[in-house]
């Protein structure tokens, strides 16, 4: 996981060198870009999987499963970004690591499952 750390670092680094005007915005130091290309990288993979469910093609399926875990793959980097830029603004999480965002949240899907499961929490809305 301490490579996670220094992968999202280089990242970092690789976007204040090729795109200097969206680090240099007040706002956690860019981060609402971040959200942005987020956002349109959720849509992209959305999109994947509508296709992909409406298709009988077994080949069309596979492909867009293909693609959408490439999309994945970006939503998580975009969010990994993110999450670097925005926990300098805090107090308890600015020294949390990459690896420990991560743990964080399966800890929390998995206590969420937990209690849907418990009947806890109604997923339904009803």
């Amino acid at each position: 996981m301490e490579n996670l750390d220094i992968q999202v670092a280089a990242c970092l680094t690789a976007e204040a060198d090729a795109v200097p005007d969206r680090v240099s915005m007040e706002w956690a130091s860019g981060a609402i870009e971040n959200y942005i290309v987020l956002m349109y990288e959720i849509g992209s993979a959305c999109k994947d999987y509508i296709y992909s469910a409406r298709s009988g093609d077994i080949e069309i399926i596979r492909a867009r499963a293909a693609n959408s875990i490439v999309e994945l793959s970006d939503v998580v980097c975009q969010a990994l970004l993110a999450f670097s830029k925005i926990k300098l603004l805090t107090n308890s999480l600015k020294d949390m690591t990459v690896g420990e965002f991560i743990l964080d949240g399966l800890e929390r899907q998995q206590y969420r499952m937990s209690e849907i499961k418990a009947k806890k929490i109604n997923y339904k809305g009803e």
